[in-house]
């Protein structure tokens, strides 16, 4: 007797034992199934976290199909906003994706030629790029990164008017409504699949870390990307700027990019906002090509809507630069994409 009662007193945690203290006493096989499928789903979130942190969820890049010529004709283009709702922006969120879509402004195109449809670069029919697909769309991207406020002017659409400005000057197909991505989150784009540009900007500190700094120099190198960084408004992003910039191309020296610079393309001065590092951009260069272009002074303001209260032609001229650079970076990009494919 006293041996039953022994064993009948004896605990067990063992969850394949059905006598496990915490199954209770009543319906101990539905609490034993329920507890199971709970495990195997936490053990499933736990792998599938795991799996993601070691090989990054992938993400790919494609450009428009055509061909043209590397280079925004000179036209009118009048571009007219209809706002259908109010659309609020929280500007607490960590990420800004709620910009109003491109389907929701009309665009009035006047006295726009056959002509528009030769922007591009390479062999192909209407604008784009040989190294293009079908099912391929222009992007913006802002990259996202520690110390600094990376979202200026996120809320006044500045991305959003830059791309916007971009399809009505190139003809090119393009994305819907601007991005955001992190810095590490680059790593996910693969060799010959990444964006050909992102934009940069800020007025803070910027904070990078080491993982941060290799993968923006295999970004610039390796995937033959594009940085185009702007000053949001203080001197002290210009320095840190060029602080970080050492670290992440050691062996290239900054150079002031001139106004015949293809970047600089039907502008005639650089449009500054406000000159916070100065009056001068400034560029890196890898294997001749313009990898990093530094604007010294908040041309993002000027694509903000309400365009920071800067004259005309300051404005016009910084959607002209930035649609500049969008091109060239894709252009570049194309002429390096033709050449691997033909060379595998």
């Amino acid at each position: 007797m006293n041996s039953l009662l022994g064993q009948s007193t004896v605990r067990t945690s063992n969850p394949l034992d059905i006598e496990a203290w915490y199954y209770g006493t009543k319906r101990r096989k539905l609490n034993q199934s329920a507890t199971t499928m709970v495990l195997y789903t936490i053990i499933f979130i736990l792998l599938l976290l795991l799996a993601t942190q070691l090989t990054g969820c992938k993400e790919i890049y494609e450009l428009p199909d055509g061909g043209g010529e590397p280079q925004v004709k000179q036209q009118v283009v009048k571009i007219q906003k209809v706002i259908r709702k109010k659309i609020i922006i929280n500007p607490l969120s960590a990420v800004l994706f709620n910009p109003p879509p491109i389907e929701e402004i009309k665009l009035q195109l006047q006295e726009l030629t056959k002509h528009i449809y030769e922007v591009g670069q390479g062999e192909g029919k209407n604008a784009g790029f040989e190294g293009g697909t079908r099912r391929g769309l222009v992007r913006f991207i802002r990259l996202s990164y520690s110390g600094g406020d990376w979202e200026q002017d996120l809320d006044r659409n500045s991305d959003l008017n830059m791309l916007l400005w971009y399809a009505a000057n190139t003809g090119h197909k393009t994305a819907k409504k601007p991005e955001v991505r992190s810095i590490s989150q680059l790593k996910r784009f693969p060799e010959g699949k990444s964006p050909p540009m992102v934009y940069m900007t800020g007025q803070g500190n910027i904070r990078l870390n080491n993982s941060e700094i290799e993968t923006l120099r295999e970004y610039l190198t390796d995937k033959h990307g594009m940085l185009f960084a702007d000053n949001g408004g203080s001197s002290g992003w210009h320095n840190q700027f060029f602080s970080s910039m050492e670290k992440i191309l050691p062996k290239v020296k900054p150079q002031p990019v001139p106004l015949d610079h293809p970047v600089h393309n039907g502008v005639p001065f650089l449009p500054v906002v406000a000159p916070h590092g100065g009056r001068v951009a400034w560029g890196w260069v890898v294997d001749g090509r313009l990898a990093v272009y530094y604007h010294p002074g908040d041309v993002g303001d000027a694509w903000a809507d309400g365009h920071a209260g800067v004259p005309r032609r300051v404005w016009e001229s910084s959607y002209r630069l930035g649609g500049n650079v969008l091109l060239y970076a894709h252009s570049e990009y194309s002429r390096w994409l033709t050449a691997k494919n033909q060379t595998e």
